[in-house]
């Protein structure tokens, strides 16, 4: 019987569990999975929306310090372009008298970017100028790329050309998003004024703090993750070292997923990928802008564990009442079967005083239930066996 009834158990506990884990955690580790990767592609998208803003912005600032007064009457570009005109995009090779003049206009220059910094009309890492060929002729105190020409990139030579925008743009080893904006003097292009805000783990921060700023928190967890990084290498990243790490082997390892992404334009693409044992749903994209390198790509990803680690607590937790319950029902079998065959067995040992001899014995009529109805009829089978009178049921034997 005892086996029976923990059978019974047994399956009843099992038939609930896998019912519980199918109908709530295995329905909810699936809604939440389609949620979090709905929540990183809403970020990826986001990230274009406040790039495109931030753009805008950033170009119409960069207009106005362009329109600066103090830094045009500074940048005496006729001067400067007599004194480079044997060498147009080697500003570094200028001898002589040139050499003073050269000198001097970018001293000059290099005064009123350091005031646009100090005074914070421009709060971007790297302010200069550049002249019609691409040279630049100062920065500010931030700087560390003078000397160069930058013709060969298409952002200063369309600003060059009378054309405003922003890309992200590596110079001297160092990524910056830049805008670069046409100088008129006099009604004439003399340069272009450019504000480089260099791009690395504090600036993949603030990106991350923006996006999740700008979205409502829907599960525990759920904190969006932001990377800049082109084909070569990690730029910056706000995820935690160990992860940030196991992120910059990936991009190593996985250069050509990284061509496919090049081929497939702004499309946004999604993976699942492990990052130093910890699992995450990642989407790529290119990145936004001229980009005439073609390599820049960010990234917006979840952590998948800490998004379902309250389900698989859930799915532990299951799995514990489930074991609590087999041993609860395991206990109530050895219960219901010592409570039922009690009677039985104290019946039997009676049964062995009249087997053994001892016709004098007779069962407690006084008991209760079972037993004292099984005690009854043995007195009532005893006492017709002997020729005895029959003992009343109410009253006993007596």
């Amino acid at each position: 019987m005892k086996l029976r009834i923990f059978l019974l158990v047994f399956f009843a506990v099992a038939v609930s569990y896998f019912a519980a884990d199918y109908l709530f955690v295995s329905s909810a580790k699936q809604n939440t999975e389609t949620v979090a990767k709905g929540l990183v592609t809403k970020a990826a998208n986001l990230y274009r929306f406040i790039y495109r803003s931030d753009s805008m912005y950033g170009i119409r600032a960069a207009e106005e310090l362009a329109k600066k007064q103090e830094l045009l009457d500074a940048f005496d570009h006729r001067s400067w372009e007599r004194a480079i005109a044997e060498s147009e995009t080697d500003v570094a090779s200028v001898q002589g008298e040139n050499a003073a003049i050269v000198r001097e206009i970018m001293s000059r220059v290099q005064i009123e970017l350091n005031v646009i910094t100090n005074m914070k009309y421009d709060r971007n890492d790297a302010l200069f100028v550049v002249d019609s060929f691409g040279n630049v002729v100062a920065k500010n105190l931030d700087g560390l790329f003078g000397h160069q020409n930058l013709s060969g990139h298409t952002l200063f030579s369309s600003a060059v050309r009378g054309i405003s925008d922003i890309d992200v743009v590596t110079i001297a080893g160092r990524t910056y998003k830049v805008v670069a904006t046409p100088m008129y003097i006099d009604g004439e292009i003399a340069g272009a004024y450019c504000s480089g805000d260099l791009l690395n783990n504090e600036s993949a921060n603030n990106i991350a703090n923006a996006l999740n700023e700008r979205q409502e928190p829907i599960m525990e967890g759920g904190r969006i993750q932001f990377a800049f990084f082109n084909k070569n290498r990690l730029i910056g990243s706000s995820l935690p070292p160990e992860t940030h790490e196991g992120f910059r082997r990936y991009i190593e390892g996985n250069k050509s997923t990284l061509e496919n992404i090049l081929q497939g334009g702004s499309r946004i693409n999604e993976f699942d990928i492990d990052l130093a044992g910890e699992k995450f749903f990642v989407n790529i994209s290119k990145h936004p802008g001229l980009s005439e390198d073609g390599e820049m790509f960010y990234a917006t990803m979840i952590s998948a564990d800490k998004v379902m680690a309250p389900l698989k607590v859930a799915h532990r937790t299951l799995g514990v009442i489930a074991i609590v319950l087999m041993v609860l029902g395991l206990i109530l079998s050895i219960v219901i079967d010592e409570y039922f065959n009690k009677p039985v067995n104290k019946f039997m040992e009676n049964m062995l005083e009249i087997i053994n001899g001892n016709l004098k014995h007779r069962f407690d009529n006084d008991a209760e239930g079972v037993e004292g109805a099984l005690n009854q009829n043995a007195n009532m089978m005893i006492a017709s066996l002997l020729g005895e009178r029959i003992p009343d049921k109410d009253t006993g034997d007596k």
